[in-house]
């Protein structure tokens, strides 16, 4: 079949290919369930929906440390997080956790202990996380969206807040030592909205987007990658829901031949983010126009 079609007697699944690389499954509502590459590899799109798990509490959030012993919050020390849904992200401490993620009746609570200078990093398609990487200028279109809901008590809410893409390597304590990286960020203290860039390993690059972030109010956040590797960003400020570009952007291309994984990052500052939540997760392919 060539490009996506109405559902006829695939149990409500569309069957799209595209000959130059592969094959995509698409449910009835246009969401994508994997895409089997020119190489038979099996590419799943990842649609966690936080706020639909119905177990609750941190005995069940399903946070376990390697070696199948219980989720530990040192920092440099890998977990798996165990969705209901049947997904695997992986979870680090930076520097130190005692709280650890749990599942809340709003989603998954990220939040942690309230210690400045404390924080977390929760990442997917690498390490034994489900979906494998993205590889930059090879792969087709590929995205990553977050809803979340964060909470700021104090006058400076965050040291660093991004979603976005990072290449595919072990977690780094510090942000800017990633060799490459594009993000949005946000300092949830005044709800700053910028584009945080860092590409060859060079210096951090921040561009503000003139907009800004409502504390307490889910949003969401969406980084999306061309052909190319040419990156582009949405959130849904201005109208929850609906999302649209920043009010400023800025152009950068990922490095091609690279692989990136999705990743969700904060760290606390002296104002404390009390309630950081997530709500929904999803990274995959882009529909085909």
């Amino acid at each position: 079949m060539a490009g996506k079609e109405e559902p006829t007697g695939l149990n409500g699944l569309t069957v799209s290919y595209d000959s130059t690389y592969d094959h995509q499954i698409f449910s009835k509502n246009g969401k994508e369930v994997f895409r089997v590459d020119a190489k038979g590899v099996i590419r799943p799109h990842v649609n966690i929906n936080f706020a639909g798990h119905t177990i609750t509490g941190v005995s069940d959030s399903g946070l376990v440390a390697t070696g199948g012993v219980a989720g530990v919050g040192t920092g440099d020390l890998l977990n798996f997080l165990h969705c209901q849904s049947g997904e695997v992200l992986c979870w680090e401490a930076v520097v130190t956790q005692t709280i650890l993620p749990d599942i809340v009746a709003a989603g998954l609570d990220v939040a942690g202990d309230q210690t400045a200078d404390d924080g977390m990093e929760l990442y997917g398609n690498m390490l034994g996380a489900t979906g494998v990487p993205f590889v930059a200028g090879v792969d087709p279109p590929f995205f990553f969206r977050v809803k979340f809901t964060a909470t700021d008590a104090g006058t400076n809410g965050t040291d660093d807040f991004q979603v976005g893409f990072r290449q595919n390597e072990l977690c780094r304590p510090a942000w800017d030592d990633y060799r490459n990286a594009a993000a949005l960020g946000c300092t949830v203290a005044d709800g700053t909205i910028d584009i945080q860039t860092i590409l060859a390993n060079a210096a951090t690059v921040e561009t503000a987007t003139g907009d800004t972030y409502v504390t307490a109010t889910a949003h969401q956040f969406k980084v999306l990658v061309d052909a190319a590797g040419a990156v582009t960003y949405q959130h849904d400020i201005a109208t929850p829901g609906v999302l649209a570009a920043p009010t400023t952007t800025a152009a950068v291309t990922l490095t091609n031949g690279i692989a990136y994984v999705p990743f969700f990052r904060f760290l606390q500052d002296t104002g404390l983010i009390t309630d950081l939540t997530i709500q929904e997760w999803e990274c995959g392919f882009q529909a085909p126009a």
